[in-house]
């Protein structure tokens, strides 16, 4: 539109006469004012409530961009929406790649969900207790960090005000829950495997003079990660946790990542070679730690093809709707050891998996080895709908190794009678 020549013209406006239908207050057009802001371009507004200037501009907006403030919002509605369309296939993607279901990768409830079956009162019980889930360390290297998984404490304590400062006060309860036969499964899935079947199906991977034979004497057949590499445990003899307690420890040395390395040199010592990575995936971002071990797998695997076996190595977090932290333990010949159990992955939940039940075939006959060794040792597999990365190699387990009430030496020491029975399996002799 071509600019308008400026004027000074007061524009005349008829003002309405006043009726019984038409009164004064429903006036709607205000009448002129002698200051009244001039109005001299076809691209400014109207001052809001005013009268043009000039009588030729009467037709333009009351305010600038009236439909160009639809078209910007429609704009951003589209981009939102393709935004969005967006960010959920790539939500979908990481759940096919890694099996973690989709609000597993918002909260990280992957593993310690707080989801056990333990007894009580005689009987069996499904616990969901209100331990937070992890999302990671207590501390990171630069001090940051909350106490994620930290028991919420309420009650009687926490209505009087008597809460300390560093949390309430929870026991600590030593409890058994073995399999009470070897090939118990724990269902998560609406899968429905027969468990016998898969247990007695031929083996598929070739034994270790095979691999040695293929790739060489020495070639790694074992890959040890840890997803979770800050999990930790509780100080040994203690019946007691805080609330604020996290069971996260950056250092190698107290947690899982130290149990990994007492499972690589059972292996190493029975003469199965093995790669463990110390790696903590969850050290710097919890819900992308199932990515990061997946990428690690897939390089150390692309470079050592003779792997044939992954042990990702946690501990569970075992704790009540009252606040118990559960210690699952059982007795050994050399001292307390903490309970294990092996988790097994599937494509229950989208994942690209097929040959779970390859998986779950070695499992299987895990627990068959060390119920021979140590009937008390083994809790049930437990069937998972993720893959938590297990379609990378066909004897891929998910490894609990205690839970957060057990002690570090109990980790260690259920984690040594569960690998040489591994390595004993491995090697072709079970």
């Amino acid at each position: 539109m071509d600019r308008l020549e400026e004027k000074e013209i007061q524009a005349t406006v008829p003002v309405p006469e006043k009726t019984e239908e038409n009164p004064e207050e429903e006036f709607r057009y205000p009448v002129p004012r002698e200051d009244a802001e001039k109005v001299t371009s076809a691209t400014e507004p109207f001052p809001p409530g005013e009268l043009p200037s000039d009588p030729a501009l009467v037709t333009r907006p009351v305010s600038r961009g009236g439909i160009g403030k639809y078209i910007a919002l429609l704009v951003c509605a589209v981009f939102g929406a393709v935004a969005i369309l967006v960010t959920a296939a790539g939500i979908k993607d990481a759940a096919g790649r890694t099996g973690v279901t989709f609000p597993a990768l918002l909260y990280g409830a992957v593993v310690n969900s707080g989801l056990s079956q333990v007894p009580k009162d005689g009987g069996g019980v499904i616990l969901s207790g209100r331990v937070r889930t992890p999302f990671a360390p207590s501390a990171l290297p630069d001090g940051t960090g909350g106490v994620p998984g930290a028991l919420e404490p309420e009650g009687e304590e926490e209505k009087n005000g008597t809460v300390p400062e560093d949390g309430a006060v929870f026991p600590i309860r030593s409890v058994s829950i073995p399999a009470s036969d070897p090939l118990t499964l724990i269902n998560e899935t609406d899968l429905d495997p027969d468990v016998a079947a898969v247990a007695d199906a031929k083996r598929e991977i070739p034994s270790a003079a095979q691999l040695y034979a293929e790739y060489g004497e020495g070639a790694p057949l074992v890959l040890i990660i840890h997803t979770h590499g800050t999990e930790s445990y509780s100080p040994d003899g203690a019946d007691t946790y805080l609330s604020s307690d996290s069971f996260r420890s950056l250092d190698p040395e107290e947690g899982v990542v130290a149990v990994g390395e007492t499972v690589r040199e059972v292996l190493e010592t029975r003469g199965v070679a093995t790669i463990h990575c110390d790696a903590m995936f969850d050290a710097q971002d919890f819900s992308s730690a199932y990515a990061s071990s997946a990428e690690t797998v897939l390089r150390i695997i692309g470079e050592y093809p003779s792997i044939r076996y992954v042990l990702d190595v946690h501990r569970d977090a075992l704790i009540t709707e009252e606040g118990e932290n559960l210690r699952p333990v059982t007795e050994t010949a050399d001292g307390p050891a903490a309970q294990i159990m092996t988790v097994v992955g599937t494509n229950a939940a989208g994942a690209d998996h097929p040959g779970w039940e390859e998986n779950l075939n070695v499992a299987l006959n895990l627990q068959k080895g060390v119920f021979s060794a140590c009937p008390t040792l083994m809790r049930a597999v437990d069937l998972k709908p993720g893959s938590f990365n297990q379609q990378f190699a066909p004897g891929s387990l998910l490894i609990e190794a205690g839970a957060a009430a057990n002690s570090l030496a109990e980790a260690k020491r259920g984690a040594a009678i569960f690998a040489a029975v591994f390595a004993d399996y491995v090697l072709g002799k079970r």
